[in-house]
């Protein structure tokens, strides 16, 4: 299996903060995100476990689920 068949999708992340009314402005102005952490999610691009921990810990959340969506076809 080679890694272009594998989809990342940050969708979920995206509906958790319109669900909660979070604005990525708050996130990047008052919890300091990185425009390009954002960018990159936007676009599905790829993020390190330990930059999806960082976001967890932000938000104060735990479940992984509610940031990414790994979908193997």
């Amino acid at each position: 299996m080679s890694m272009s068949e594998i989809i990342i999708s940050y969708e979920p992340f995206f509906r958790y903060l319109k669900e909660r009314g979070i604005s990525q402005n708050y996130l990047l102005h008052v919890h300091d995100l990185s425009h390009g952490m954002l960018d990159r999610m936007r676009k599905g691009g790829n993020m390190t476990l330990v930059s999806i921990g960082e976001l967890l810990k932000t938000l104060q959340e735990t479940d992984l689920n509610k940031i990414v969506e790994i979908r193997i076809p």
